[in-house]
């Protein structure tokens, strides 16, 4: 199956077999060879907080009583506890012992009791050289998942605890010193006080003088006790500062502990990881050649699933290559942290399995977007180019043509085929539009995030690329035509629809001729649009090739100048906006103001 886990499309190296096993050997080689590294001497391994007791079955070597010395022992050590369980019970049937003492020989009678099996469950456990509870004879233990986290974190906690160790009793000796002060303070007080009331000259009764002398005594040592436990406190305190140096001599002894054990273990859980990695890319690389799934120009569905599922495959042995080292180096502590992670990680993404699974369907080419089909992203039209962890778009009016989307920004899109005659672009660089602002320039270039138009005199003016195509450019480079309206006065109504048009055309096509426009004119008219108010609207018509569009206003201006022309040789009346007044029968002059 491996021969067709390969990556579809680009280039193939052919990298030889001998290399790959040069990878892969060493991977496998180091993840053997991890605990005889870790277990230098300078660092021992650690051991689990609960282990199981796993005891060898006994080895009979010549002398014949090696093997019964421990079971002997045990023997011995179960007769002891048994004699004294019965002693304990019989003090307790027949002592006649009172509430307090009955309590106690209750306790003691469980605790010896659980002594004695423990004791016969390490015999049988080294005569027989099997659990127990692997010979079927205990019920099955049910598991408690609270139980079991807590074995999970406990070297983390134990950890956190060695770490913060000493920090932890600075403080609570210098709360300790701080309460002491207290302390001391309020017995110097009283015995002030004290002093104060027996050297009163008043006269004091006996037994009153004899109690202050005594209370005095009495908070003399206290205050004595205090003053020693304090010196003795501040003494701790001041040794432990001193031991504690510096900062940057704390943080280079961390350091160098951290990289001689744990950073150790990173750096080749790390590494294994790498590698393994590495190997499954190299693999796929190799084998691209050899499958049959992976020919042509668009490979099919197998191809596709076998390529999803090699990824996957490469990720899930990357992380198990890395356990596996903390494993074999018995880094319970990274071990327990790093099955943590991957817990939290997957408990994360169980939210976001319904979007995971829609892109698996992507890469897979079965969802609503499809290779080779056409879709609208962020307002421009793209191909989709391939679909694998990522998905490449491609637009080849644009420069760059193709940008890398992650595949969740597709999932709520919808693809469909393309049409050849399809355009991709409403323009394309150096050619000239006009845009529903008014605006008309040069395109210099376009890309997917924005279009700059270089105006007439150089200026240049810049869209973001969506809201270009939403001012509907009108591409002048493919050709253009111009319609300008010309109005004639009511008093050539006789020639207006049919000499004077006629005469118009010739005379434009004369001038546009002697202007050097005649090649690129591809057509000419003149015609009558609509009979307004104050003239008669006629609309000159001209179509030039797209190569003129940088001089479109140059044009519409010489076709208006030519039209005056043409008025003015022919004596043709240019009307202007007229207002009519219509008057009552019989109002004379005279009376209008």
């Amino acid at each position: 199956m491996c021969a067709f886990l390969v990556s579809r499309r680009g280039s193939v190296l052919s990298i030889p077999s001998r290399f790959i096993l040069a990878v892969l050997v060493p991977v496998f080689s180091g993840i053997c060879f991890v605990p005889a590294v870790f277990s230098a001497p300078d660092t021992p391994a650690e051991t689990p907080a609960e282990v199981t007791e796993q005891a060898d079955a006994p080895k009979i070597s010549e002398d014949a009583a090696s093997p019964f010395l421990p079971l002997s022992s045990l023997m011995d050590q179960a007769a002891v506890v048994a004699n004294r369980l019965s002693l304990r019970r019989q003090s307790l049937e027949y002592g006649e012992p009172d509430a307090e003492e009955k309590k106690r020989l209750e306790e003691e009678i469980r605790d010896l009791e659980a002594d004695h099996i423990r004791l016969m469950g390490q015999f049988d456990r080294i005569a027989t050289g099997v659990e127990r509870k692997q010979q079927g004879r205990e019920e099955d233990e049910k598991l408690d998942w609270r139980e079991e986290v807590r074995k999970l974190i406990m070297p983390l906690v134990t950890e956190l605890r060695r770490l913060t160790d000493q920090p932890r009793k600075m403080d609570a000796l210098r709360k300790q010193i701080e309460e002491l002060t207290i302390h001391r303070a309020n017995l110097a007080k009283g015995l002030k006080n004290l002093s104060v009331l027996l050297n009163h000259a008043a006269a004091k009764p006996v037994d009153v003088e004899e109690r202050l002398v005594s209370l005095k005594g009495e908070w003399e040592a206290r205050k004595n006790r205090a003053e020693n436990r304090l010196s003795i406190m501040e003494f701790q305190l001041a040794e432990m500062e001193r031991k504690k140096g510096s900062v940057l001599e704390s943080t280079q002894q961390f350091i160098r502990g951290f990289f001689k054990s744990r950073g150790r273990n990173i750096l080749f859980a790390i590494i294994s990881s790498l590698l393994v990695w590495l190997a499954f890319r190299l693999i796929h690389a190799k084998i691209l050649i050899r499958s049959p799934f992976h020919q042509g120009e668009n490979p099919g569905f197998p191809a596709r699933l076998i390529d999803v599922l090699w990824q996957l495959g490469g990720w899930a042995g990357a992380a198990v290559a890395a356990l596996a080292v903390l494993y074999l180096s018995g880094d319970w502590l990274l071990l327990s942290l790093a099955i943590i992670l991957i817990l939290a990680a997957a408990w994360t993404a169980k939210e976001g399995l319904p979007l995971f699974w829609r892109q698996i369907q992507l890469m897979l080419n079965l969802g609503m977007v499809r290779e080779g089909e056409r879709i609208e992203y962020c307002g421009v039209s793209w191909r989709v180019d391939s679909l694998s962890f990522y998905a490449v778009l491609e637009n080849p009016c644009l420069r760059p043509s193709r940008i890398r989307v992650p595949l969740k920004e597709l999932v709520p899109l919808i693809s469909r085929p393309a049409h050849p005659s399809e355009p991709w672009f409403p323009s394309d660089t150096r050619e000239w539009v006009i845009l529903s602002d008014g605006t008309r320039g040069c395109v210099v270039s376009q890309t997917p995030e924005m279009v700059r138009l270089e105006l007439r005199g150089g200026a240049v003016k810049t869209y973001s690329t969506a809201d270009y195509l939403g001012m509907a450019p009108l591409n002048l480079s493919g050709g253009y035509r111009l319609k300008i309206p010309f109005g004639f006065d009511y008093t050539d109504q006789k020639t207006v629809t049919c000499e004077i048009p006629e005469k118009l055309k010739s005379f434009l096509a004369d001038g546009l001729d002697a202007g050097g426009w005649t090649e690129k004119l591809r057509q000419l008219k003149v015609e009558v649009t609509s009979a307004a108010a104050s003239a008669i609207e006629l609309v000159i018509i001209a179509d030039f090739t797209g190569d003129t569009a940088p001089r479109y206003n140059a044009i519409r201006r010489e076709l208006t100048r030519l039209a005056i022309d043409a008025c003015t040789a022919n004596n043709w009346n240019i009307p202007f906006n007229q207002l009519v007044v219509h008057m009552p029968a019989g109002t004379g002059e005279n009376q209008i103001s």
